[in-house]
């Protein structure tokens, strides 16, 4: 049996096992797929166990981590790694980039449950600090700007503040059990953090201290607590900021709980289940993962299904219940807003758009003009239209891209294609076959161009040699 072959008898088995566990029926695509561009693989294959983590570095470099205990640095552009991080003895959990050096190195930091973060050099891949002073493992990095200063927090079984050139500027003692284990930060405005920690989440502000010593301004910082917001009825997967003033949270209950940030408040609720936990306690209305789009919309993975909420008016935009056979890890959008991509525990990954909008986009001299931003890309809307959308339109499944043979982890999207990591250790790059075809043609072109520039040179010069009449 080839090695896509083995691929694909996963993906299947894994959809025949899922079908049992559904009541509702997964639609399926048509065999010969004309609207899915993304036909071109480059499979990546450094990584021997769950790739948890996909980030874009800039437009040629991604980097990633996975329970192997390493992250490493590609070229997605070419399809081959740069550099691997190697120096963890537990796996990496988090990953953050930091502010552009004054020489215009760029850096990143990894955390990992050995309790350690590490700070390493993009360009090199050379581990440059092992910071060791966190005490525990840690869960999570985030950057955060206060005044003109960058830091950056780690969270775990304490929260702790540092400058980027990974000096402890304090630590916040979590005393509290619910919320001692910390799995997300986030920054808000005035200089405040909200961290989640099973149901709990929590808000601090970091402000400069009371200390006599000489210390600088920027290392003069201090963490303290200033609201315990009202919890979750079950474990929180996601918070995200949506806009200035607002942030959001998703729990495996199914509701989706937005805030303000000048209250510290509950604006609104989404998605709020009565029967959250469904037969077995599978949670089939669990989110798994939350996008802002156009810094209103809160695009969500609810259940093995999408929906789309307006933060504004509050109302259901978009709504997909059942898209996979299992529930859906992550998504993005690809091709500037034309496709939705979500990917799921099944293995597979679909592509949702309006067939439509992708006819017009092959007549580029008939395309109108649309409204700015993702969404109005993808729902086809003109810069008359008013999003008043019913949330029982359907979207159509363009596409399903069967690769992986375990479940689907990240996300990204590129500028040629996406990127998707997965359980079984690999990366995989997605291009349009047609966009890839064109760029050899012209290399092919340019390459036969150059050559016979190159015979009519040596031409030349053999006629200027021998004094040849040209």
């Amino acid at each position: 049996m080839s090695f896509f072959q083995r691929l694909l008898s996963g993906v299947y088995e894994k959809e025949k096992q899922s079908k049992e566990h559904l009541q509702v029926e997964v639609q399926t695509i048509e065999a010969d797929q004309p609207f899915n561009p993304y036909t071109e693989l480059h499979l990546l294959q450094n990584h021997t166990d769950i790739i948890r983590i996909l980030l874009q570095i800039d437009n040629k470099r991604c980097v990633t981590a996975a329970d192997d205990n390493k992250a490493i640095i590609w070229n997605i552009v070419l399809g081959y790694h740069l550099a691997v991080l190697s120096g963890h003895t537990h796996p990496i959990t988090s990953i953050v980039l930091l502010p552009p050096r004054r020489n215009n190195s760029v850096q990143l930091l990894t955390g990992s449950s050995d309790k350690q973060i590490r700070r390493w050099d993009v360009e090199t891949g050379e581990c440059l600090q092992v910071i060791s002073t966190h005490g525990t493992s840690v869960r999570c990095l985030t950057l955060v700007d206060i005044g003109h200063n960058s830091m950056f927090c780690s969270g775990g079984h304490e929260l702790c503040l540092w400058s980027t050139d990974g000096k402890l500027l304090d630590r916040f003692q979590v005393r509290s059990t619910e919320e001692a284990d910390i799995c997300f930060i986030i920054p808000i405005t005035n200089d405040r953090i909200v961290t989640a920690a099973d149901k709990q989440m929590v808000v601090y502000s970091i402000a400069s201290a009371d200390l006599d010593g000489g210390m600088e301004e920027d290392e003069n910082k201090s963490i303290s607590l200033v609201k315990k917001l009202p919890s979750h009825r079950e474990v929180i997967r996601c918070i995200i900021n949506i806009r200035d003033g607002y942030f959001a949270s998703g729990s495996i209950d199914g509701t989706i709980i937005l805030w303000k940030t000048e209250t510290l408040l509950p604006d609104r609720y989404f998605n709020s289940k009565t029967e959250y936990q469904g037969p077995d306690k599978m949670y089939p209305y669990s989110i798994q993962c939350l996008m802002t789009v156009d810094e209103r919309y809160i695009l969500a993975a609810v259940g093995a299904g999408f929906s789309l909420f307006d933060s504004v008016t509050g109302n259901l935009v978009l709504h997909k219940k059942v898209a996979h056979y299992s529930k859906i890890l992550c998504l993005t959008f690809a091709c500037e807003g034309m496709f939705l991509v979500t990917a799921s525990e099944d293995g597979a990954i679909r592509l949702w758009g309006r067939k439509q909008v992708i006819q017009e986009a092959m007549q580029v001299d008939t395309l109108p003009e649309r409204k700015p931003g993702i969404l109005g890309t993808f729902l086809n809307l003109r810069n008359e239209d008013t999003i008043d959308l019913n949330p029982e339109v359907e979207l159509d499944l363009v596409g399903e891209c069967l690769a992986h043979s375990g479940a689907v982890q990240v996300l990204m999207n590129i500028e040629e294609g996406f990127m998707s990591g997965a359980a079984d250790g690999l990366l995989i790059i997605w291009k349009s076959s047609q966009l890839q075809m064109v760029k050899r043609n012209r290399l092919i072109q340019g390459k036969q161009q150059q050559l016979e520039e190159d015979i009519l040179g040596m031409h030349s010069d053999s006629i200027k040699r021998h004094n040849c009449p040209v």
